[in-house]
């Protein structure tokens, strides 16, 4: 093609070219989705992967995880992320989680893989925060327990 005339030209041209490439990605995402369906048993599907596509396992099961999500609205077309990671990413929440998500804005067209990955981790860090005190607080009642009865013992002893 041409040299763009301007800067601005250029990203336009790399914006329409990356908006195909995503697409692509997830017509890709069908067709694996389809090979699934008719190879799964048996280990051909995966043997197909492996020997046939110039992608690994893992991307080939975020691709087509990132279609189903598409597909099945799991993940809204009108606030989809361009990048198949980000989708499969937004697709592993929770519905609770999700709508949690989209509720914020963090789920939306220029969403980065990073922008949901912390995301998540602010999610998880609050039941992990919550656990600790729990355990903290059962290994506190044990260790009272424990020292009544050290004190009984000793005033026994007396």
């Amino acid at each position: 093609p041409p040299e763009p005339a301007t800067l601005d030209d250029c990203a336009d041209r790399i914006k329409s070219l990356w908006a195909d490439a995503q697409q692509r990605l997830l017509d890709i995402g069908e067709l694996l989705d389809w090979a699934e369906r008719q190879f799964k048993a048996g280990g051909q599907f995966i043997a197909w992967i492996d020997a046939s596509l110039p992608f690994k396992r893992g991307a080939a099961y975020q691709i087509l995880k990132a279609a189903r999500a598409l597909r099945s609205g799991i993940v809204p077309h009108e606030v989809a992320p361009a990048g198949y990671t980000a989708v499969y990413l937004a697709s592993t929440l929770t519905p609770e989680e999700r709508q949690l998500a989209l509720d914020k804005g963090v789920i939306r067209p220029d969403m980065r893989r990073q922008d949901l990955v912390a995301f998540k981790r602010s999610l998880r860090a609050l039941p992990q925060a919550t656990d600790e005190r729990a355990t903290l607080e059962a290994e506190e009642k044990r260790l009272l327990a424990k020292l009544a009865e050290v004190r009984a013992r000793i005033a026994a002893l007396a």
